[in-house]
């Protein structure tokens, strides 16, 4: 259908571009208006999208406690890199590190220019629709080893092998209902690192604190003399195989992103990413361009985190890791 579709100061007509939407099974997320695509602009003669039509050079996107905002037509980021992507905004992934940017990457470094033409080590995809970090079982096991080696509580555990040492730090992790009081106590688990950049000599490395990416739910407990509550803590991170000729492994990097930083897309030639530290804005902070955005899942770091969406059962790495669920903006 055509239409005139208006998103706060934002409007532009969209020919043939607007679809009915039925049916949805959103009524748990509040007052929902519709889905906006804000993938890499595509020259497609049939489907036009509304950012490119409405001449809108450069949004961006953050989460916080209370939702968190699109802002549309924001000015240019001056450290924004190139993004190399294709079908989606993405960027090269120059190594991954636990704890510090100066300790050695545990993956995506040099090690993993494996093939011939490979142009990165690994590749990243900023995703605001996709709740969890979603890599490779082989690097998620390194990862949490590397995790559990930068962390005095986990390293104090019995574990060898990087097998064990993961394990170790997701029973750590999932048992912080002993070791966390109020919610004080959470930065004791090490960041991670991720060096971002179209080549390794461009490339900026930004920190994904705990708070971002550890995540809890209340659990009843329920016995013969009381009714109580548990606290079970998991890692926002899930397993996604996603290889490629060009850019080895892709991780999704999904929430915790957009919760700790303001995600910045210029779709201007040559389109880039980028990555602010400034305040998540809202409605309320009267932009005439922002739009208010829905969202329900938050780490530690994005509020209370009592309304996390989800089952608060969890498997080790033995068994498998859950996958990631995906969220759609709502505006």
């Amino acid at each position: 259908a055509t239409d005139i579709v208006s998103i706060n100061a934002v409007t532009t007509v969209l020919e043939d571009g607007v679809m009915l939407i039925e049916d949805y099974q959103l009524d748990s997320f509040g007052p929902f208006d519709g889905l906006i695509g804000l993938g890499v602009p595509k020259n497609h003669p049939l489907v036009p999208q509304f950012l490119p039509t409405a001449g809108v050079q450069r949004f961006s996107l953050c989460y916080q406690k209370a939702g968190g905002a699109l802002e549309m037509d924001v000015p240019e980021l001056s450290t924004a890199m190139e993004q190399i992507g294709t079908l989606h905004w993405g960027l090269g992934l120059w190594g991954i590190s636990a704890g510090s940017s100066e300790v050695p990457v545990f993956a995506c470094g040099a090690d993993a220019m494996t093939s011939e033409g490979q142009r990165t080590p690994c590749g990243a995809i900023p995703d605001s629709g996709t709740t969890y970090l979603m890599g490779p079982m082989s690097q998620i096991l390194v990862m949490y080893a590397s995790l559990c080696d930068a962390w005095e509580r986990c390293a104090a555990m019995e574990g060898k092998t990087d097998a064990e040492k993961a394990v170790n730090f997701q029973t750590m992790v999932s048992f912080c209902d002993e070791w966390l009081e109020d919610d004080e106590g959470l930065e004791e688990i090490p960041s991670l690192f991720w060096r971002f950049g179209s080549s390794n000599e461009t490339a900026q490395t930004i920190e994904l604190t705990p708070w971002s990416y550890i995540a809890y739910l209340e659990v009843d407990v329920r016995g013969q003399d009381k009714h109580a509550t548990h606290k079970v803590c998991y890692p926002m991170i899930g397993e996604f195989e996603y290889p490629t000729t060009y850019n080895g492994y892709v991780w999704i990097v999904g929430l915790p992103l957009f919760y700790q930083y303001k995600v910045y897309f210029d779709q201007t030639v040559p389109m880039k990413i980028g990555f602010s530290e400034e305040p998540c804005g809202g409605c309320q902070d009267g932009a005439a361009k922002t739009a208010l955005l829905t969202e329900q899942a938050v780490p530690l770091g994005g509020g209370d985190g009592k309304n996390i969406t989800g089952s608060p059962s969890r498997r080790t790495l033995a068994g498998g890791i859950r996958h990631a669920t995906r969220r759609k903006i709502m505006t």
